[in-house]
This record gives C-alpha cells, sequence and structure tokens, in this order.
C-alpha cells in the first residue's frame, strides 16, 4: 500500500541556495582532489563486532536450529572476505535456550556443520555451522503459548540474548476452520450441476503470538511412467498471506475466496509437459496455514521491498534489544488432508480433474481399484 505523502515533493529550494550548494560541492571535491596526492583517507569505521543471529522456533519441527555468527571488517574487497569462514564465525560459543526462571531451566546447543549450502550466495559455501538441539531435549510441558524462551549466547567475551514465544497452533485458535477437517466432507471445486464453484472458501482464525498468516494446498499426485517407475510429486499452490490487525486477537480470514477454476488453472500452468509419463494418479489434497511470530512478521514486513524514491531501507532485529542482526522468533504450521476421491458427493469435482479443458492432457487418473477413471486403463 501506498502511503499518503511519500512521493510528494519537498519544499522548493530557491535558485541562489541551491546554486551556492553546487558550488560548495564543487569546493569540496576539488579540495579533496588536491589533497589525495599526499594523504590516503581511510574509510572504514572502527570495527564493532556485532552478532547475526538466526533462529525460528517450531514445534513442528524434530530439531531445533539457530544460526550464530558476527559482522566482519578488513582491507580490501568485503565479497572475498565474505567468502573465508572464520571472517563470520566466534571461535568460542556457548549457545542455551532457557525456558524458565530457574538457572537450570535451559538445553544446551551444540554444533553441527551443514553440508548443502546453495553455492550461489554471496557467503561461504557449500558448508556452514549451525547451532541445534533435539526437541525432544526439552520437557514436553512447556511447548505452549505462555513459556517465554530466551537465548543466551557467551561468545568470544559477547553476550548475546533475544526472547520468544511461540505461535499457537492448537485447534483453540482454529475453531473457524474452512474446509474442515471432517474427512465425510469432501472439497468441491466444481458444483454439483458442473460449472466452477464461484467461492471457495479457505477461512481460518489467527493464530496466537502471530501476524502474518500464509496459506498453501499441497496437491499429492504420482507419475506413472513408461519404463514402469512411479515417482510421488507435490505441487503447492498459493491461496493466500495476509496480516492480523494485531498479535493474540481472535481475528478471522474470513475474506479469502476464488472460483473453483483455480485450483485447474494452477494445475495446467505449473506441471511441467513430460512424454514418459503414462498417467498420473490423484492422492490427497493438504491445506496448510503457515505463521510467523510477532517479531518474526515485523522482520519480514521490514524486509519488503522499499516502495518509494529515495527511501532507505530501515532494519528491525530484537537481537540484543535492536543492536544485533537477525531475528530469535517462532513459527507455526499446521495441515490436515483431505483425500481426492470418486464419490457421490464429489463427482464433478474429479470428473474436472480427468476430463476437463484444463487437465485433460495430463492423464490423471484413480489409483482406487474398480474405479471409473482407473489408472490400469490407457490414457486417451
Amino acid at each position: 500500500m501506498i502511503q499518503e505523502g511519500i512521493f510528494a515533493p519537498s519544499d522548493p529550494i530557491p535558485l541562489m541556495q541551491n546554486l551556492n550548494f553546487r558550488l560548495l560541492i564543487i569546493f569540496l571535491v576539488a579540495a579533496i582532489g588536491f589533497q589525495s596526492c599526499e594523504t590516503e583517507i581511510d574509510i572504514s569505521a572502527p570495527y564493532k563486532r556485532i552478532p547475526v543471529i538466526y533462529g525460528l522456533l517450531d514445534l513442528s519441527a524434530d530439531t531445533q536450529f539457530v544460526m550464530i555468527n558476527r559482522t566482519f571488517l578488513g582491507a580490501g574487497n568485503a565479497d572475498d572476505f565474505a567468502q573465508i569462514e572464520d571472517s563470520m564465525i566466534y571461535d568460542n560459543v556457548d549457545a542455551r535456550i532457557y525456558y524458565g526462571s530457574g538457572e537450570n531451566d535451559f538445553v544446551q546447543l551444540d554444533s553441527i556443520r551443514v553440508t548443502d549450502k546453495d553455492l550461489g550466495g554471496v557467503f561461504y559455501a557449500p558448508t556452514q555451522r549451525v547451532y541445534y538441539v533435539p526437541t525432544a531435549a526439552f520437557p514436553s510441558n512447556i511447548w505452549n503459548a505462555t513459556t517465554n524462551f530466551e537465548l543466551r549466547v557467551a561468545a568470544d567475551g559477547d553476550d548475546i540474548t533475544a526472547s520468544t514465544q511461540l505461535v499457537d497452533v492448537s485447534d483453540a485458535h482454529l475453531s473457524k476452520l474452512i474446509p474442515s477437517t471432517n474427512a465425510a466432507q469432501a472439497i468441491s471445486f466444481v458444483g454439483t450441476t458442473g460449472g466452477y464453484v464461484s467461492s471457495f472458501k479457505f477461512e481460518w482464525r489467527a493464530f496466537k503470538h502471530a501476524v502474518k498468516h500464509e496459506a498453501f494446498i499441497l496437491f499429492d499426485y504420482t507419475e506413472q511412467r513408461a519404463d514402469g517407475s512411479s515417482v510421488p510429486k507435490t505441487l503447492r499452490i498459493p491461496f493466500a498471506l495476509s496480516d492480523a490487525s494485531a498479535p493474540d486477537v481472535n481475528f478471522d480470514f474470513n475474506f479469502f475466496s476464488k472460483n473453483g477454476e483455480f485450483f485447474y488453472n494452477y494445475l495446467e500452468n505449473n506441471i511441467p509437459v513430460d512424454g514418459a509419463v503414462v498417467r498420473r494418479a490423484f492422492g490427497s489434497l493438504h491445506f496448510v496455514i503457515n505463521a510467523a511470530g510477532t517479531d518474526f512478521s515485523t522482520y519480514l514486513n521490514v524486509g519488503d521491498p522499499v516502495s518509494s524514491v529515495g527511501q532507505d531501507r530501515p532494519r528491525y532485529s530484537n537481537i540484543n534489544g535492536g543492536e544485533g542482526i537477525g531475528i530469535f522468533s517462532s513459527r507455526g504450521l499446521y495441515t490436515y488432508e483431505k483425500q481426492m476421491k470418486v464419490n457421490s458427493s464429489t463427482p464433478q469435482t474429479i470428473i474436472e480433474l480427468v476430463t476437463g479443458v484444463h487437465t485433460q492432457n495430463f492423464c490423471f487418473c484413480d489409483p482406487e481399484p474398480g474405479s471409473t477413471y482407473s489408472c490400469n486403463t490407457v490414457c486417451q
């Protein structure tokens, strides 16, 4: 959204004042040029080590990871230094996550080296040191929305802190969920008398301790290939991305709806053409809601592209009270599965997938034995 006044011109500068300003700039540039023959200018500021921390607690994960790095400074090309691992890592790190007020209410993080870092990035790769702790190392009764988790790191004499609460993905915050998790209630992108439904809705209630919410659909199918092999596939179909009005409110995301044709359109445009595939057996639809914790939401929103001319990009971090770089927050993931089956309540939705104008060339079939659209038949 364009904010009012961002593109408004500033007050005009009088012509003579503008001319004097330009002459002053020319004079300063000339003075620097004369002095540069005798004096080297050091453009590097005094080095200040700043922690760079990234960690997101996620109850759905079996392991919690935190990246612990630092800024660097050196004489020369910064891109060259970025390719040297020692430029960014602390030598001695003691990292803990506290979950209570007692001095023993913490878990210790250990270091591990990951080996699949993208080679196309600016920083060193393909390995990277990160810190981790198994989720099972925490007491099971503390994984709730009331617990305050505090990251405390002692690294080469630096004390680093940040805290967060968990995104609450309990059913109590999903009482408005549509489509229903009731397995008997089928998904319909096509009406009972034909034609795409005019308003396919995906509605839910905001998670506690979360602001930014993302909804998407995962469509599972299996490719049967000419050589006799089968390859499972999953297609991610975006649905909505929006923020709650504020954290910790009963905010209902009840304004998202699409024409049912969106599902078939997305399949048509995102399943690659492959002559080696002879059939595609449709499987399940997974409806997923992904939510970012309050600080993580702010971090993402501040990092959005700058929409004004000449505006500096703002920065947000909750590391060391905002003095660090990065984020320590939480995220939550809620997903439920709907089987795509040919039955009395969803025949039009399946028929459209198999024979409809958007997807008829993908040879979709029903893996259930005896189905009208059996995968044992030859795709026409």
